[in-house]
């Protein structure tokens, strides 16, 4: 009897594939493997690979009290464990997040990410939130997966109220308010004159115009607002 596979093959961890032996007339035997936590095989010739490492398959037949044998050496290859790394949130409807897979060694042969925008590549700019994932193929033809969640963050809303002062008396005092968003807030004014802060610290005409806060939350989602 032999194996019709070659005397060596090489399989991915948690992969089945079929053995044979040839001639026909010699089906009936017994399969075993060496290393069963490596490979495990049934009666049919179905392999399972479980770890990786190496493993001993026997196929082995009596017939008019002979006995023959055959063997042939399986090596499993570990799975390849990408990881996504990057910035996991996103300020909706404002810029993009870059996601990336590590590590960088040993490099993959393919990258498909889930976004089906990508072509190869090692890396992806998401613009929305959601899953994405990532499969990779490594030099072994082995294919591993990860999947990472993008977080939507709302964007601020602020809003500019003042009252308008008399000339000479009373400074300008612009308020902001903000809505949604997440604290803290950091607020940066921008007036006429180079103002730069509030409450302005003198009133009069040299304070008209155009004011401009821009408020940053702690997501470093931004808004801005204007009055005149």
């Amino acid at each position: 009897a032999q194996i019709v596979q070659s005397s060596i093959i090489s399989l991915c961890s948690q992969e089945s594939t079929s053995l044979s032996v040839t001639p026909n007339s010699t089906s009936g035997g017994s399969w075993s493997s060496s290393n069963q936590a490596v490979a495990n095989i049934n009666n049919n010739g179905l392999l399972s690979t479980n770890n990786p490492g190496s493993s001993m398959i026997t196929y082995s037949i009596t017939q008019n009290n002979c006995t023959a044998n055959d063997q042939i050496n399986v090596t499993v290859d570990s799975l390849p464990a990408p990881s996504i790394n990057g910035i996991l949130g996103i300020c909706i409807g404002q810029g993009t997040t870059t996601l990336s897979t590590a590590p960088t060694t040993p490099i993959y042969s393919n990258w498909t990410w889930s976004d089906n925008n990508s072509s190869n590549n090692s890396s992806i700019d998401v613009s929305s939130p959601g899953n994405y994932n990532v499969t990779v193929v490594d030099a072994n033809g082995c294919s591993g997966e990860d999947v990472v969640n993008v977080e939507g963050y709302e964007i601020p809303n602020v809003q500019l109220t003042y009252d308008p002062p008399c000339l000479g008396q009373e400074p300008l005092d612009i308020r902001a308010e903000t809505s949604l968003g997440a604290a803290p807030f950091t607020y940066t004014y921008n007036g006429p004159n180079g103002y730069d802060s509030n409450p302005v610290p003198s009133a009069g005409g040299d304070v008209a115009g155009v004011w401009e806060v821009e408020v940053i939350d702690d997501n470093e989602c931004v808004d801005s607002e204007v009055i005149s």
